[in-house]
């Protein structure tokens, strides 16, 4: 397994004054159209949440796929009965073809990224959203993770996650002995919000 997100802090915000505030474990990637073998070089990193309570493979509002350059009225796969909100509201959601590619804070591995298989696409609400748009960010869920057979660790203790993709040991070896001489570097990750 290769260490592909090391130690990311976790994303927090504080609404109001007062307010315990949120944390989410997320990554950065990017979604795209099915066919792509590389992904294009983002211009800003799109913040994807981790959810483990989300057994599909990756979910977002119509918005997100638009700002991905990405047609929400083709290809779309399937249907997918889904509860949103607190209300316990039922709502058919549109399933649409898709890649999501995550993006490495490690200097060696920033311009190469790792694709999730997503079985069977991007779920979608085929509306803008209505709450925080901190709240409704994308989600790469449980089946993601686990087609891909990557490796989470959440770390609450010091407010990280860390990501591990399968890799040849070959190209483990290098890119340790690479982290190695440059004193185990991350990059910062900034998010657009």
């Amino acid at each position: 397994m290769l260490l592909f997100i090391d130690r990311l802090p976790f994303h927090s915000w504080f609404p109001e004054p007062g307010h315990p505030g949120h944390w989410s474990a997320s990554v950065p990637a990017l979604a795209t159209e099915p066919g792509l073998r590389v992904p294009p070089p983002p211009t800003h990193w799109h913040r994807w949440r981790i959810d483990t309570g989300y057994t599909g493979s990756a979910f977002v509002w119509r918005h997100h796929l638009l700002e991905a350059g990405i047609d929400p009225r083709q290809r779309i796969v399937g249907l997918s009965r889904a509860v949103l909100g607190a209300g316990s509201v039922r709502e058919d959601l549109l399933i649409r073809y898709g890649r999501v590619w995550l993006f490495s804070n490690i200097p060696e591995l920033r311009n190469h990224p790792f694709r999730l298989a997503l079985n069977p696409g991007i779920t979608f609400v085929n509306r803008d959203c209505r709450d925080d748009p901190r709240l409704a960010t994308p989600v790469i869920g449980m089946r993601a993770l686990r087609d891909a057979g990557v490796r989470v660790r959440v770390d609450c203790a010091n407010d990280t996650v860390s990501l591990w993709v399968p890799a040849p040991w070959l190209r483990t070896l290098r890119v340790t002995v690479q982290r190695a001489l440059t004193g185990f570097r991350r990059l910062p990750v900034t998010w657009r919000d």
